[in-house]
């Protein structure tokens, strides 16, 4: 089944399973070290488009996130 984001969506279903899981990808400059969330705030991060990360990192205000087509391009 594909699945589209709307807003109805929790209402009429539950969630099973997860289908596929990719890992994060952090690329920084040597030195840098990042250990949570908060590492990032004041930060702009670049996210590859309609990509869904933790719940956290997605709803965290703190942290300017730019839409990318690919992570070469962050």
């Amino acid at each position: 089944m594909l699945r589209f984001n709307n807003d109805q969506y929790p209402k009429v279903s539950i969630p099973l399973v997860s289908v596929i899981t990719m890992p994060i990808i952090i690329l920084s400059r040597a030195g840098s070290h990042y250990r949570g969330l908060k590492d990032f705030h004041g930060k702009t991060v670049g996210v590859v488009q309609g990509g869904e990360f933790d719940v956290n990192f997605d709803n965290d205000a703190a942290i300017n996130k730019v839409e990318v087509n690919n992570y070469t391009q962050c």
